[in-house]
C-alpha cells in the first residue's frame, strides 16, 4: 500500500527525557513455538482415506435421504449432523428437508403437529435455527390449567434438555420461553444425581453451556464423545464425522502454523515488548466464525489481523502516552507514515504490520469489491478513534456513563472490524452484504456488546492494580448508583437481552446470507467461552489451553476406522521390516564401516529391537575380528575408530580406550591435522561420553573434539552446524532414546545417501508406537481425572503427562505397555507424596504417614487431614493393582513384599527430609547424597518397572535391593540435578537443604564453586555407569538400559538448571513431538 504524505497539518511533540508509560505485566505465551513446524505440513490425503471419506458421505447422505424416516426421525439426524460439525457437507439436503417440514408442520409460523415435549422442542429449535420465526405458543400445551409447567413433563429428562437448548433461542417479549428456562434448568439440576455418569456430565455441560451459545467446533469435539456413548448411535454417521474433525483439524493445525511463523518472522516479541504474545489465541476467534475448508484464507488473515489489533490494543493500553496515541490514530486515520516518524521504534512496527495485514485484505478482495475495502479501512479508523477516546477517559480520570460507554465500546469490542474482514474475504459478499454490515445492524451491536461487557467482567479485578480506563463494571456502578455485585447481575442480564435481538435478528434477516449472520452470532459465542466464569483467557492462556488442544492438537480417535488403517500399516510395516531386515543380512556382507553405520542408523532410528539378535551376533562377530584382549587391532580414520568403540562399549564390552592415542602427535596432544574432520570429530565427541574413571584419553578427546567443534561452526552449513550444536548440547548416549529417535530422522532424512526403505520403516514404526503411548497417557490421564486429585488433593502438583515421560523414557517398545501405564501411575503417586512431605504435613502427621505405610496399617492414617488419607489409599491401590498384574505369571509372592519395601524405603527418605527442615539442620553432603539416593525416587521406579516386565525375577529384584553402584550413581544424577534446578525457587520458602547448600557447607565454598563440583560429581557418576554396565554381565540388558535412561531423563528434565516437571510449559515441545504429532509419511 502507497502510504502519502498528508497535506493536512500534524499534531507535533517536544520529545521528552523521560517518560513514565502504563504499564501491564503479562503473561508470556503458554504456547510459545509449538504449532510452529505445521506451517509446512502437507495437506495431501492418502488414496484410502480419501476413499473411505467419500464412501462413507454417500452412505450418510443415502441415510439421510431415505423415505421411511418420520419427521422426529429426521429431526433427530438434522440434529446429529449438525453438532456433530457435518452439516456442511449436506446443508441443501437439510435446508430442502426443513423447508418440507415447515410447511407440513406449521402454518402461520404456529406449529401443527402433536407429540411429545422432546419433539416439539427439538422441532421448534431447528426450525428457528433455520431462519423462521416459529411461535413459541406451542410451549402452552405443555402448562397446567394455573398456567405452569406440567410436573409430569418434569422426569422427562430428554424433553427438559430439549426444551432448555429451545429456550435460547427466546426473542423479547416471549415471556412463557423464560419460564422454560428457569423450569428446565432447576429440574434438570435436580435430575443430574439421578443419571448415569455419562449423561450426568453430558446435562452439566449443556446447562453451563448451551449449544446455541456453544463454540461449533468446540461442541463437535465434545459431542462426538457423547454421540459414541449412546448406545443407538449411527457407526457409519460417528465414523465419517471423526473422520472430517481429523480432515479439518489438520487444515486448521497448517493455518495456526503460519500464522504461529508469520509471528515469529516479524519478530513482535522483540519489537513491541510490553505487548501479548496471543498468536494462537488469535487464531481461535476466526475459527469460531467459521472452521469450513473454504473459509481457509479468510480465517488466517482475519488471525493476522487480530493479531496486529492486540499489538495495537496493548499500545493504546499499556504503553504509549496520549500525545504519541493521537499521532498513532491520526496515522492510521489518514493512512499516513509521516505522522509516526518521531514514535517509538515499537509503535512504527504495529502500524507498518497493520498496513502489511492491509495490503494482503486488499490483494484477496475482488476489485469490483472496492467498497468491502473502504468499509474494511473504515472499521480500523472507527477502532483506533475508540481506542483513543478510551486513552483520554483514563488519562483525565473520567467515567463515562454505561450508555456512553456502550456506544464507544461496540468498535473497541472489535466485533465490527473482524466480521467486516471474514465477511469480506468470503466468496458471497455482495453490495447488499456490504451496506448492511455499514449501517451497523441490531446484531452487530447485539454481538459487540456481548463481547465489549463480557471482557471487561473478566478483567475488572486486574484492571484495578493499575491505572486503567473505566470498565463496564464502573461506569455501570456510577450511571445506576450501585454495588459492583449488582453491577454484575445488571451487565449479565445485558448480554440476555443482547441474545435475544441476535435471536431476532436472525429470523428478520432473511435477505442477508446465513454466513454472515453467524459470524456474528459466533463471535459472541467465542466471547463467552473466552471470558465465561469472569476470566480472561486470551490474556491468560494457560486457563484456554485444554481447548487449543482439543480444536488444534487431540485427534479425534476412530476405532473401528483406525483398526482398518492400523492393520493395513502394520502389515506394510511387516513388509518394509522383512526387507530391511533383508538389507540389514545383505549388508554383513559389506566392509565393517558399513555394517556399524547400518547399525548406527538402526539404532538412532529406534528400531533396533525388531533387530536385536542379529545386531547382538554381528556386534559379537566384530568384537571377535577386531579386537585382542579388549583392544581395537583395526585401523582407520576417526569416525571408524570412535564409532566402532561407541557401539561395542554400548554393548557392553570393556573395550580400552587406548586405541585413541594413535591419533595423538609426538607430544601426546591429539593431532591438529585431524582438526578439520567433522564427522570424525563428531564420533570421536559421541565416543568419549562412554569413558569410565581413568580414561585420561576420552577426557582429553572430549575437550579436544568439542573446542574443535566449536570453532568450525561458523564455516558449516545451517543443517550441519544445528546437527552440531545439538550434539555438542544433548551427548547422544546421554539423550533419551526415545527423544533422539524422533530428531534424528529429520537428520537421516536429509542425508542424501539415505536408505530410504530403512526411513518409511522408522516412521511407520514410530507413528504405531505413538499410538500405542497415547492410549496409555490417555489411561493415565482419565484414571488421574476419575481419582480427583485435583480436588482431593489440592495443594500437590498435577503432572500425569510429565510423570508418563519418565516412564517412556525407561523403555518405549510395545511390551513394556503395562509397566509404563502402572509407573506413568506411580509417579503420579510419588509426586502426591512428595508434595505431602515437602509442603503440607506436620512432622508429627508425616511420622504417623510414614508408619502407616511402613506396616502397611490403615489405622495409623485415622487421625490425619482427609487429603492424606486420599494419599495412602492410593498407594495401597496400587499394591493391588501391581499384585493383579503380577498374580497371573506366579510372580505376585516376590513382586509385592519388594513394592511395599520400595515404597517404604522412599518415604522413609521423605521423612528424613522433613525432619531436617523442621529442625533447620543441614546436612553434609555425603549424608544428604546417602539419603538422596531414595528420594530421587529411581530405586521405586525401577522395582515397579523392571517387576512387570519379562526380566522380573527374584535374582534380578535382589540384585535392585542390593544398592547397586549403577543404581546408586543415577539416583544421585537425579537427586543433584533436580536440586540444583529448583534451588533457587526453594530459597523463597521453608525448604529441606539442597544439594547445593549442603555442599556448600561440606566444603566451606561459594553457590557457584557448588555447582561446579556438583556438576563433576554428576559427570563422575556418569563414569560410575558406564563401569558398571560393563561389569554387570549377569543382569539383563534391559534392565540395566532402563537405569541409565532414568539418568538421561533426569539430564533431560533439570538441563540448564529448570525444573521442566514442575514447570511444564518448558516441556510442551518434547510431549509434542513424542505424543502428539506423528511423524509425517511424505
Amino acid at each position: 500500500m502507497s502510504l502519502a504524505p498528508s497535506s493536512l497539518p500534524l499534531l507535533t511533540q517536544d520529545a521528552a527525557p523521560y517518560i513514565t508509560r502504563p504499564s501491564a505485566n503479562f503473561p508470556p505465551s503458554f504456547w510459545g513455538d509449538t504449532f510452529l513446524h505445521y506451517h509446512s505440513d502437507s495437506l495431501e490425503i492418502d488414496d484410502n482415506m480419501k476413499q473411505q471419506f467419500q464412501t462413507r458421505k454417500e452412505e450418510v447422505k443415502k441415510m439421510f435421504l431415505s423415505s421411511n424416516n418420520s419427521i422426529l426421525q429426521k429431526l433427530n439426524f438434522i440434529d446429529s449432523l449438525q453438532r456433530l460439525g457435518i452439516s456442511y457437507h449436506f446443508q441443501h439436503e437439510i435446508d430442502e428437508a426443513l423447508e418440507q417440514i415447515y410447511n407440513s408442520s406449521t402454518n402461520d409460523n404456529v406449529i401443527i403437529e402433536e407429540g411429545c415435549l422432546h419433539y416439539m422442542a427439538l422441532l421448534f429449535r431447528l426450525l428457528r435455527q433455520r431462519g423462521y420465526h416459529i411461535s413459541s405458543d406451542i410451549f402452552n400445551k405443555f402448562k397446567n390449567n394455573k398456567g405452569d409447567f406440567d410436573q409430569n413433563i418434569a422426569k422427562d429428562v430428554q424433553g427438559l434438555w430439549s426444551l432448555f437448548e429451545a429456550s435460547q433461542l427466546r426473542i423479547h417479549g416471549e415471556d412463557i420461553l423464560d419460564e422454560a428456562l428457569d423450569f428446565t434448568h432447576i429440574h434438570l439440576k435436580s435430575l443430574i444425581d439421578q443419571m448415569s455418569a455419562s449423561f450426568a456430565a453430558q446435562i452439566s455441560h449443556c446447562l453451563r453451556k448451551p449449544l446455541h451459545k456453544g463454540v461449533p467446533r468446540l461442541e463437535a469435539k465434545r459431542y462426538i464423545s457423547f454421540y459414541e456413548q449412546n448406545p443407538s448411535h449411527c457407526q457409519v454417521l460417528l465414523l465419517f464425522s471423526k473422520v472430517d474433525f481429523n480432515m479439518l483439524q489438520k487444515l486448521h493445525k497448517i493455518e495456526v502454523g503460519s500464522i504461529t511463523k508469520w509471528w515469529k518472522d516479524s519478530e513482535f516479541a522483540t519489537k513491541v515488548p510490553y505487548a501479548r504474545e496471543r498468536a494462537v489465541e488469535c487464531y481461535l476467534w476466526p475459527i469460531a466464525m467459521s472452521y469450513e475448508t473454504e473459509y481457509s484464507i479468510p480465517r488466517k488473515i482475519t488471525s493476522k489481523l487480530i493479531v496486529c489489533i492486540s499489538l495495537l490494543d496493548d499500545t493504546y493500553d499499556a504503553y504509549g502516552t496520549i500525545q504519541e496515541l493521537e499521532l498513532l490514530t491520526q496515522a492510521i486515520q489518514r493512512w499516513d507514515n509521516s505522522s509516526i516518524q518521531s514514535l517509538p521504534d515499537s509503535m512504527k512496527v504495529v502500524f507498518n504490520a497493520i498496513v502489511e495485514v492491509c495490503d494482503e485484505v486488499r490483494g484477496q478482495i475482488d476489485t469490483s469489491f472496492s467498497l468491502v475495502y473502504c468499509l474494511f479501512y473504515t472499521q480500523i479508523a472507527n477502532l483506533v478513534k475508540c481506542y483513543l477516546v478510551e486513552a483520554k477517559w483514563c488519562d483525565e480520570g473520567y467515567f463515562p456513563t454505561y450508555d456512553e460507554y456502550k456506544v464507544n465500546g461496540m468498535f473497541t469490542s472489535c466485533c465490527p472490524l473482524f466480521v467486516t474482514t471474514f465477511v469480506g474475504l468470503g466468496d458471497f459478499t455482495t453490495k447488499d452484504v456490504s451496506d448492511w454490515i455499514f449501517s451497523y445492524p441490531d446484531i452487530l451491536r447485539a454481538g459487540s456488546i456481548i463481547a465489549r461487557v463480557l471482557n471487561d467482567m473478566a478483567l475488572h479485578r486486574f484492571e484495578q492494580q493499575r491505572a486503567h480506563v473505566a470498565s463496564a463494571v464502573e461506569c455501570c456502578m456510577k450511571q445506576y448508583g450501585i454495588s459492583q455485585a449488582e453491577a454484575y447481575n445488571f451487565l449479565h442480564k445485558d448480554v440476555e437481552d443482547c441474545w435475544k435481538v441476535i435471536n431476532e435478528e436472525c429470523l428478520k434477516s432473511n435477505d442477508i446470507p446465513k454466513i454472515a449472520l453467524d459470524c456474528v452470532a459466533n463471535y459472541a459465542s467465542m466471547a463467552e467461552l473466552m471470558y465465561e466464569d469472569h476470566k480472561d483467557k486470551f490474556t491468560n492462556g494457560e486457563l484456554i489451553k485444554d481447548y487449543v488442544s482439543s480444536l488444534l492438537v487431540d485427534p479425534v480417535y476412530l476405532d473401528q476406522y483406525e483398526k482398518e488403517m492400523d492393520n493395513n500399516v502394520k502389515q506394510q510395516a511387516e513388509k518394509l521390516k522383512e526387507k530391511v531386515k533383508s538389507i540389514f543380512q545383505s549388508s554383513m556382507n559389506q566392509n565393517i564401516v558399513q555394517k556399524l553405520n547400518f547399525i548406527d542408523s538402526v539404532q538412532r532410528l529406534g528400531v533396533s529391537y525388531h533387530f536385536q539378535q542379529e545386531i547382538n551376533q554381528e556386534l559379537e562377530q566384530i568384537y571377535n575380528t577386531s579386537t585382542k584382549n579388549n583392544t581395537i587391532n583395526e585401523d582407520g580414520d576417526y569416525h571408524f575408530i570412535a564409532l566402532l568403540f561407541r557401539l561395542l562399549r554400548q554393548q557392553g564390552y570393556g573395550i580400552s580406550s587406548a586405541v585413541f592415542n594413535k591419533f595423538k602427535n609426538g607430544q601426546g596432544i591429539f593431532n591438529e591435522t585431524l582438526a578439520s574432520d567433522v564427522q570424525g570429530l563428531c564420533s570421536l565427541y559421541e565416543a568419549s561420553y562412554l569413558r569410565i574413571r581413568g580414561d585420561d584419553v576420552l577426557e582429553e578427546a572430549c575437550d579436544f573434539s568439542k573446542t574443535k567443534l566449536k570453532s568450525l561452526e561458523k564455516q558449516l552449513s545451517p543443517s550441519v552446524a544445528a546437527q552440531i550444536n545439538h550434539c555438542l548440547r544433548r551427548p547422544l548416549y546421554k539423550s533419551v532414546p526415545r527423544f533422539e529417535t524422533r530428531h534424528y530422522m529429520t537428520l537421516f532424512e536429509q542425508d542424501p545417501s539415505h536408505n530410504e526403505t530403512l526411513l518409511i520403516f522408522a516412521k511407520q514404526d514410530f507413528n504405531l508406537l505413538q499410538k500405542l503411548h497415547q492410549k496409555e497417557i490417555g489411561r493415565i490421564t482419565k484414571w488421574g481425572k476419575d481419582s480427583n486429585f485435583v480436588t482431593l488433593v489440592p495443594y500437590a502438583r498435577d503432572r500425569s503427562v510429565e510423570g508418563y515421560l519418565w516412564s517412556l523414557a525407561m523403555s518405549y517398545k510395545p511390551e513394556y505397555s503395562n509397566a509404563r501405564t502402572f509407573v506413568g501411575k506411580l509417579i503420579h503417586v510419588i509426586c502426591l507424596l512428595d508434595d505431602t512431605y515437602d509442603v503440607y504435613g506436620t512432622v508429627q502427621e508425616l511420622e504417623l504417614f510414614t508408619k502407616a505405610i511402613q506396616r502397611w496399617d490403615i489405622s495409623y492414617i485415622r487421625s490425619l487431614p482427609e487429603c492424606m488419607k486420599v494419599v495412602f489409599e492410593t498407594v495401597l491401590q496400587l499394591c493391588e493393582e501391581i499384585e493383579l498384574l503380577t498374580r497371573e505369571n506366579g510372580k505376585s509372592s516376590f513382586v509385592v513384599p519388594r513394592f511395599k519395601q520400595a515404597v517404604f524405603n522412599l518415604t522413609k527418605g521423605y521423612m528424613v527430609e522433613a525432619k531436617w527442615c523442621h529442625e533447620h539442620y543441614i546436612p553434609t553432603y555425603d549424608e544428604y547424597k546417602a539419603n538422596g539416593v531414595l528420594t530421587s525416587c529411581l530405586p521405586c521406579m525401577i522395582t515397579s518397572f523392571i517387576s512387570l516386565g519379562e526380566f522380573a525375577t527374584e535374582s534380578v529384584l535382589d540384585w535392585i535391593f542390593s544398592d547397586p553402584r549403577i543404581i546408586a550413581a543415577a539416583s544421585v544424577i537425579g537427586r543433584v540435578m533436580d536440586d540444583m534446578a529448583s534451588h533457587k525457587f526453594e530459597q523463597e520458602r521453608v525448604h529441606v537443604a539442597s544439594a547445593v547448600e549442603c555442599c556448600m557447607k561440606q566444603y566451606r565454598i561459594s553457590e557457584a564453586e557448588a555447582y561446579n563440583l556438583i556438576h563433576k560429581d554428576v559427570e563422575d557418576c556418569w563414569k560410575v555407569i558406564n563401569e558398571e554396565y560393563m561389569k554387570s554381565s549377569d543382569i539383563p540388558k534391559g534392565v540395566l538400559d532402563c537405569v541409565v535412561n532414568l539418568a538421561r531423563i533426569s539430564e533431560v528434565s533439570y538441563e540448564n538448571h529448570e525444573d521442566k516437571y514442575t514447570n511444564p510449559e518448558l516441556l510442551k515441545d518434547c510431549v509434542s513431538s513424542l505424543l502428539l504429532d506423528p511423524v509425517a509419511m511424505d
